[in-house]
């Protein structure tokens, strides 16, 4: 199995702080996910990092020194709406990671939900927060298997369809696109951030330019 290097930030430059959500059904593996990025821990390696959220990684996006915080996660749409204030839950998030099993169909058939449910909540916490969309245990896609019932086809279509920002398919397991995922998450948020701050300069500069007569 090979493993990423992930950059290490340098203590004396100021640090990005990003807050990503991870959503999916119950099984797709979002802790699994989580912890292998954290801890460099996969399940097919030991030890096996057992904490739960909410986890922190800093590392380097872009030689810019990040600080990913990935809250407590929860199962689906609808369990979400019985816990915690969505709200609250969501008003520091900037990016939702939504997940499915490939070898799913059904938690692949409730990211439509789960998505909606994200969008609705996240514009009354008054965030733009953006999504990626990974199709999760991956390993499990081997044709010998024969365990994979989600397509990638389907995956990148649904991806378009809900127009997120990118879909690529994920392993806990055997480490497939950890490294990648979180940092396209982040990339993704920061190129909206920047895209609202040079539409509030625009508008601060088109007031300036205003004449009362």
């Amino acid at each position: 199995m090979a493993t990423a290097t992930v950059p290490v930030p340098d203590s004396e430059v100021p640090v990005e702080e990003w807050t990503i959500a991870v959503l999916g059904d119950r099984g797709v593996g979002k802790t699994f996910l989580a912890r292998a990025f954290v801890f460099d821990s996969f399940l097919d390696m030991l030890p096996w990092q057992d904490e739960s959220p909410p986890f922190t990684k800093e590392l380097l996006v872009d030689n810019r020194n990040c600080r990913i915080v990935i809250p407590d996660d929860y199962d689906s749409a609808s369990e979400l709406d019985t816990a915690a204030p969505a709200t609250q839950w969501l008003s520091p998030v900037q990016g939702i990671l939504l997940i499915y099993s490939i070898d799913s169909r059904e938690s692949f058939e409730h990211i439509r939900a789960i998505h909606a449910w994200a969008q609705r909540h996240a514009s009354s916490a008054r965030t733009t927060a953006v999504f990626v969309l990974a199709g999760n245990k991956a390993d499990r896609g081997d044709p010998q298997r024969g365990a994979r019932v989600v397509s990638k086809d389907e995956g990148a279509a649904l991806a378009k369809e809900l127009q997120m920002e990118c879909f690529l398919e994920t392993s806990a397991k055997t480490a497939q696109n950890v490294f990648r995922v979180f940092p396209i998450v982040v990339r993704a948020a920061r190129a909206k951030k920047a895209e609202i701050e040079e539409t509030e300069r625009r508008k601060r500069e088109s007031k300036r330019r205003c004449v009362v007569m």
